[in-house]
């Protein structure tokens, strides 16, 4: 029976993680701004006002 550590190759797994990291740096630099801008406004709105 072959191991899964034989079937996984594992020197791939950091690279893709990095990849997929990048992105998703990336679109938390662009959408965070807005996001903390948004979570203000809600913060100052009347009691009427809600997330939901």
């Amino acid at each position: 029976m072959t191991e899964l550590k034989a079937l996984t190759p594992h020197a791939v797994i950091p690279a893709e993680q990095a990849r997929r990291d990048k992105g998703q740096k990336r679109r938390l630099r662009t959408f965070l701004p807005e996001l903390i801008q948004l979570e203000r406004l809600l913060a100052e709105a009347p009691e009427g006002v809600s997330s939901s």
